[in-house]
Formats: structure tokens, sequence, C-alpha cells
């Protein structure tokens, strides 16, 4: 396999590149894989037919989502009726006959508490948002706070704004458990949205 390519914040880049060495020493084997540091700003890595934009998350330290972007190209309304070899033509002579559609296919927030990522486009309209969701009972909304983690009431404050297909939830405390936590949900928004909500 090619190297792989780590996407992190660019602050960490240096102590992940001096965390990476020291496990090279250790278990002497190579390990090759390129970090790419991104600022806490929303910033994007274009491809292709694919993109990868990132957005500030509410962790403690430097802390980014990211999301993968669906490039397309578009035909522009006013050319949907001229002819194949017409448009070959324009585009040759230079013409703008197309324009570039984006679609947010993921977003992966990674552990972060309630905040502004949760108004950012992507999170919002992604088709599958990957988010955090640790703590359940209401005397965990403390830990909650301490650890900037989301607790599902933050959740459930969020869950209007989200436009997404399916929603998945990580990083489910021990405390609570997959299946009571799934329970807790459901009685809270209702069996109706909770078919977006996969734990």
């Amino acid at each position: 396999m090619k190297p792989g390519t780590i996407l992190l914040p660019r602050e960490l880049e240096r102590p992940v590149d001096t965390l990476l060495r020291c496990w090279r020493m250790s278990s002497g084997r190579r390990l090759r894989i390129r970090l790419s540091g991104f600022r806490r700003a929303t910033c994007t890595r274009s491809g292709a037919i694919f993109s990868i934009r990132c957005f500030a998350t509410h962790h403690g330290g430097p802390s980014l989502g990211y999301s993968l972007i669906s490039v397309r190209e578009k035909l522009k309304p006013e050319y949907l009726g001229v002819a194949g070899p017409e448009l070959v033509a324009m585009k040759k002579r230079g013409v703008e006959i197309q324009y570039r559609v984006e679609v947010p296919l993921v977003a992966y927030l990674g552990d972060t508490t309630m905040g502004e990522v949760f108004d950012h486009p992507d999170v919002q309209t992604a088709e599958v948002l990957i988010t955090e969701c640790t703590f359940f009972d209401a005397d965990h909304k403390h830990k909650a706070k301490v650890g900037r983690h989301l607790h599902v009431d933050h959740f459930i404050d969020a869950i209007d704004r989200l436009k997404n297909r399916d929603i998945v939830l990580i990083h489910v405390s021990r405390r609570t458990g997959v299946r009571r936590a799934r329970g807790m949900l459901r009685r809270r928004i209702g069996e109706e949205r909770m078919k977006t909500c996969i734990f």
C-alpha cells in the first residue's frame, strides 16, 4: 500500500510525528505515514471528485471535525437543450458551460461538546453525520462539561437543525451502555426521529 495520510490540526503535527517516531523505534517497524496539518479554521483539501473540509470542534486543545465532499460538475441550466457537439465546441472556445456542486457525504466530529460546530453547513446537511454522544444520565451532565463531551440534552437541542439521512452516535459511556442509551434517546425524540439515529 502507498503511505497513508493522517489529517490533523497543525498544532498537533509535531507532537504526533514525535509519537510515531517513538513507536517506530520501540517496535522496530517502518511506519510509512504522511502527516497533513490543517489550521483550525475551515480549510479544504481538494481532489478531482472528492474534497475534505475541516472545521473546528469543541474539545480540550486543538480539535477538528472533517467532512468528505463529493465534487460534481453540472451543466448550467441555460445550456440544457444544446446538442453535445455544440457543447464541446463552446468548451473549446473557453465558454464556462458547467458549474461546481459540492455535496457533503459524511461529516465526522470526533470528540466535541456543544457549540458552533453544529451550525456548520456540512454538519447539518451531510448524508451521514458521525458524532459522539457520550453521556445520557441526568447526573452526568457535569462530567460532560468537564470532559468537553456531548450530553444527550445537548444533542436533543441540536437535532432539529440536523437534516442528515443518518446520524451515527459514537463514544457512549460504559456507565450507560449502548442499549440503555438507545432507549433513553428513543423516549426523548420519538420513534420517527429515532429512525435516523444509529448507535
